[in-house]
């Protein structure tokens, strides 16, 4: 709402939020976290009272941290002050995996499978993942509900920019930012790749923050220690997706949710280690746009995406079949023909003869979302979300050099639509508040 953009986007309930299919069982997720809770109790009764004191866990820290985030300066100590032992735990908490937690409260291997499916929004494991950003991240879809926009996900950031615009601001596209000019430690502004200059007293990079201080920033200016530490973080994975238009309409043969996750592993870990090893894994998630919004589709027909996470891989493996110059060449095309003809072949387990039904194919590898966001590696949410790298262990957004200031996956508090978004607000804050920048009133 303090951005304006609020009334340029509208968006879609989703009820379910998503349908889990496994090898042991079929399970759906409600939009309402108490109806969640009691599907849950009703199909594993024996855990019932662990996973009510699960979710007890996670709506604690979820509240305090809603609240903490939303307050700054004097009230925010006061405000852990005042709850001192849910502060201390949370810190406590810092230290435990997503694993950890479950194996605490849950014993049954299908009930935690459930509980941890989101884990691929993250880019970890369980066993790796960081639990109070985990939940923190994930109770918001439980607490606050799920969402889509209307229109795709672009929809939000137009109406960014469409309140950007409304408020003096400009947006230039196609324009590669070559340089961070810095004098004596203090930022100056940026010059361009086309080798235009602008001016400014401060500068806020959303860029891949290895990019950000190894291409962009001279090193003189950078403490060792703090160079060190950015170059020794792993970045999070990608993924490879096939996006597909069907001449058909996929509630007529019922398939009727949006998000469908089908896991055929063991468990997360080893789907986790067939990622990092660049095997072609049976597991994979289909997304049905025009189930949820209308407007993607004609009528009669279908969108729908198809998708492995995956990983860019060693990079004198070549995993992708790129050229010696980094190109994109004939070999590359060939293999992300192959991976198409293995994402279809996946998705016709849940939809018979699906492909032929394909109008139209596309896919998106680790290259493509690089391509596109010079995120190593095709980063989908930035760094990875171990405990290492997340919440206060994520890179600050101050930075060394005074006036350059982070705002993205790589900054705290970390990635994702909703921790991007946060992140935004409150460096917005406190730029306005440092440089004395009065809020404009609607």
């Amino acid at each position: 709402m303090e951005a304006g953009a609020e009334d340029y986007v509208e968006f879609i309930k989703l009820d379910p939020a998503f349908k889990i299919i496994s090898n042991n069982y079929e399970f759906v997720v409600p939009q309402e976290k108490e109806e969640y809770i009691k599907r849950l109790c009703e199909k594993f009764p024996e855990e019932a009272k662990g996973i009510r004191k699960y979710f007890a866990l996670n709506k604690k820290f979820f509240d305090f941290a809603k609240k903490w985030y939303e307050i700054y300066g004097l009230k925010k100590a006061l405000y852990a002050l005042r709850h001192m032992g849910t502060a201390l735990s949370t810190l406590f908490h810092l230290k435990n995996t997503l694993q950890d937690i479950l194996d605490k409260y849950i014993k049954n291997p299908d009930l935690k499978e459930i509980l941890s499916q989101l884990w691929g929004f993250l880019g970890l494991p369980p066993s790796e993942l960081s639990y109070v950003y985990y939940t923190i991240g994930i109770s918001a879809y439980m607490e606050e509900g799920t969402f889509y926009p209307r229109g795709g996900s672009q929809k939000i950031s137009d109406a960014f920019v469409k309140a950007m615009k409304e408020n003096g601001g400009e947006l230039f596209l196609k324009s590669e930012v070559e340089e961070i000019l810095i004098e004596k430690k203090t930022v100056k502004g940026i010059k361009l790749t086309n080798g235009e200059i602008y001016k400014a007293p401060v500068v806020v990079s959303n860029a891949d923050g290895v990019v950000t201080f190894n291409k962009l920033i001279k090193r003189k200016y950078l403490p060792k220690k703090y160079l060190k530490r950015i170059n020794n973080m792993v970045p999070s994975i990608s993924a490879i997706s096939a996006y597909l238009g069907l001449d058909i309409d996929l509630k007529n043969f019922g398939i009727k949710d949006f998000d469908i996750m089908v896991n055929k592993n063991l468990n997360p870990e080893n789907y986790y280690n067939e990622i990092m090893d660049g095997v072609k894994s049976k597991s994979f998630v289909v997304s049905v746009y025009s189930n949820v919004d209308e407007s993607f589709a004609p009528p009669g027909k279908s969108v729908v995406t198809v998708l492995n996470l995956a990983s860019w891989g060693d990079k004198k493996e070549n995993r992708w079949k790129l050229e010696t110059d980094g190109t994109r060449g004939e070999i590359y095309k060939k293999n992300k023909a192959d991976w198409l003809e293995w994402l279809v072949s996946r998705a016709e387990t849940l939809i018979p003869e699906l492909r032929n039904h394909i109008e139209v194919a596309e896919v998106a590898t680790p290259v493509t979302y690089h391509r596109y966001t010079l995120n190593q590696g095709g980063a989908l949410v930035g760094w990875a979300s171990s405990r290492e790298q997340s919440i206060f262990n994520r890179l600050p957004q101050k930075t060394p050099i005074k006036g350059l200031y982070l705002a993205s996956a790589w900054a705290f508090p970390g990635g994702g639509v909703n921790g991007v978004t946060l992140g935004g607000k409150w460096l917005a804050r406190k730029i306005r508040k440092k440089y004395k920048i009065k809020e404009k009133i609607n």
